[in-house]
């Protein structure tokens, strides 16, 4: 059974937990489980949708409840919070749509970005939001100038949505809110090819800190706490948002977590960090896996240690993990994949939590499961 955890930090041994396929027992049916209600947002070919599951006696089924989500393009990018989720949409050469919905509310806020700028050439590189603000990087080009980089600040609350452009010396590539600051990754592509953070203060718009990171900082994200995590594929270094001190993690060899290349990662009441690993092994490109920071523990959960062959390969038709949340009410780990062999198919699956790793049910869905709230 291929369930690891990889110690990092002052630890170098990694540890096996170790059992056979054949330890691998569905849930007892006498078992209660806590009602599940799964709100989550399903990727096709184009665009997504959001669809509802709840449990009954007889496992999870689809809730027929309306929703407010509109139909929304496929995102160039996004960024979570607990229950809100912010997309952008490129539309045109300048052009771009921004929705940023409430799962908690069922709320919506919509509209168009970037209409002011006029004729021009854009690269969005980041989003991210508070309740009441919207942060947007980007690079615009125009034809006989240099490349030019801004940080968008637009305020939610105004009717005409109004923003604040911040020009940037160097290529920002990630954006944090914490603290009353706006934490900024930071690219310099012209000169050192390293990475920084630039750190702003949200409500006066300015620059107020600049620190260098070296190279190959490319992630960064808030953890409970509110802390920045700025990821490496070798280390991470958690930043104090208001001391701005620097706490480094640093990796055994053989023993990294791979949380760098998550498209998103997610947290339980304990902090422990919910994402999806790129593998080279087995059939799946990517797996669920669950970090632990105080314990600098990762525990990776390939598919094959808690689903036999056939189901893998002819039921479920596991082709990798899209998404992985945490459902704290009945302690499992929600698993959303896509199938192979099909386009815009997938499903989502149930464990229960290592060590006592348990396949528990799963179910198909229309679409690939984009990202999965718990309600």
């Amino acid at each position: 059974m291929k369930t690891y955890a990889s110690v990092v930090g002052m630890l170098s041994a990694l540890l096996l937990l170790s059992c056979s396929k054949s330890q691998v027992e569905p849930v007892n049916e006498g078992e209660n489980p806590v009602a599940a209600d799964y709100a989550i947002l399903l990727q096709s070919a184009s665009s997504l949708t959001q669809t509802f599951l709840n449990e009954d006696a007889d496992g999870l089924k689809p809730n027929p409840k309306g929703s407010n989500f509109p139909g929304f393009a496929n995102p160039d990018l996004s960024y979570r919070t607990d229950s809100k989720l912010s997309l952008f949409h490129k539309t045109g050469n300048c052009l771009g749509e921004v929705l940023i919905y409430d799962f908690s509310t069922d709320t919506k806020d919509e509209f168009e970005l970037f209409n002011d700028l006029g004729s021009c050439d854009i690269t969005v590189t980041a989003i991210s939001h508070t309740d009441s603000r919207l942060f947007v990087s980007y690079v615009i080009e125009v034809v006989g100038k240099d490349k030019e980089y801004f940080v968008r600040t637009v305020n939610l609350a105004s009717e005409n949505k109004v923003f604040v452009d911040l020009e940037m010396v160097k290529r920002p590539i990630g954006l944090v809110p914490t603290s009353n600051r706006l934490f900024i990754l930071t690219f310099d592509e012209d000169i050192t090819d390293q990475n920084g953070i630039s750190v702003m203060e949200i409500v006066s718009g300015t620059l107020i800190h600049e620190m260098n990171l070296g190279f190959d900082a490319s992630k960064i994200f808030k953890n409970p706490d509110g802390d920045i995590i700025i990821s490496y594929p070798t280390l991470h270094t958690t930043l104090n948002p208001n001391t701005l001190e620097i706490v480094y993690t640093q990796y055994g060899e053989g023993t990294e977590p791979k949380f760098i290349d998550s498209e998103t990662v997610s947290f339980d009441l304990e902090g422990k960090m919910y994402y999806q690993l790129k593998t080279l092994e087995g059939e799946t490109e990517t797996i669920p896996a669950v970090y632990d920071f105080d314990t600098n523990t990762a525990v990776l959960y390939y598919f094959e240690n808690f689903l036999t062959d056939s189901q893998l390969n002819v039921e479920f038709k596991v082709s990798s993990a899209t998404s992985v949340q945490y459902d704290d009410k009945n302690d499992l780990i929600l698993i959303g994949y896509e199938k192979t062999g099909t386009q815009s198919k997938g499903g989502l699956m149930r464990i229960t939590p290592s060590p006592d790793l348990t396949f528990v049910d799963n179910i198909d869905l229309g679409g690939v499961p984009y990202a999965i709230f718990v309600e």
